[in-house]
């Protein structure tokens, strides 16, 4: 029944919140394409992207690239702070993708593609997320020399951004829940809700999913501590429901 199958859940995702240590992530496979427009100041939304709440990556109308949320400006040789990069020119001969990323050297943007912002155009590349102990797949397509700080990549998402519009919020967490609860509940639910790669969708596909919607920047599998207040909320409104969807057992 349904009650069982909310016990276990709650368990799942106490344990997560439970755990410790926050392990590597990849973000490897579904994509998001970002644009700064030509001529676009920084400090209009539009020309930023925002990978996680503390790294949101930008350029002004010339220079390099820059951290919005912690920069002013491009610094040669520091900027984007909280960031590491891997391109082809520092890792020549090898595989440059987020999965490989143990076998892989990194280092600041700059040193990282050697002064050479053009020539990253159309290579595979990984962005490490420093803090977040994040590796994500990112291929820039677009680079503006000229006075005007235009740019745009396509890098990947967090595995739990589950409608691609690269952050993981509510609505991620809704389809997560909608998958796990909904007629089905199995091999023909959601295939996006699988996050495990199992072929179903499950207590384990949820717990990872509420770990990614409560981590830093949808991405942790460690839940703070103010998650757990979530997580009793969320488990006594599973233990709480009278009634048992379609397809439940």
């Amino acid at each position: 029944m349904i009650r069982m199958k909310s016990l276990t859940l709650c368990f799942t995702v106490l344990a997560l919140a439970a755990s410790p240590a926050r392990a590597v992530t990849v973000w490897s496979g579904e994509v998001f394409s970002f644009t700064k427009p030509f001529q676009t100041p920084a400090s209009d939304p539009a020309a930023r992207d925002q990978v996680i709440p503390g790294v949101v990556l930008t350029r002004g109308l010339n220079m390099g690239l820059f951290n919005y949320a912690a920069e002013s400006q491009f610094t040669s040789f520091v900027s984007p702070t909280g960031t590491r990069w891997a391109f082809p020119a520092n890792n020549p001969g090898l595989t440059v993708r987020a999965l490989n990323w143990q076998g892989l050297s990194f280092a600041n943007w700059q040193t990282a593609h050697d002064k050479s912002p053009l020539n990253t155009v159309g290579q595979d590349a990984v962005l490490h997320l420093i803090d977040a102990d994040i590796y994500v797949d990112i291929r820039f397509t677009t680079w503006d020399q000229n006075f005007g700080g235009g740019f745009s990549y396509e890098r990947a998402v967090s595995p739990a951004d589950l409608d691609i519009d690269a952050d993981v919020d509510d609505a991620d967490f809704g389809i997560a829940f909608a998958a796990f609860t909904g007629p089905g509940n199995g091999p023909s639910s959601n295939p996006s809700a699988d996050l495990d790669g199992d072929s179903d969708v499950d207590d384990a596909d949820f717990g990872l999913a509420f770990a990614a919607f409560t981590g830093p920047g949808g991405s942790s599998v460690t839940v703070p501590e103010p998650a757990s207040l979530v997580v009793m909320s969320l488990c006594g409104w599973l233990m709480s429901r009278r009634r048992c969807p379609v397809g439940c057992y």
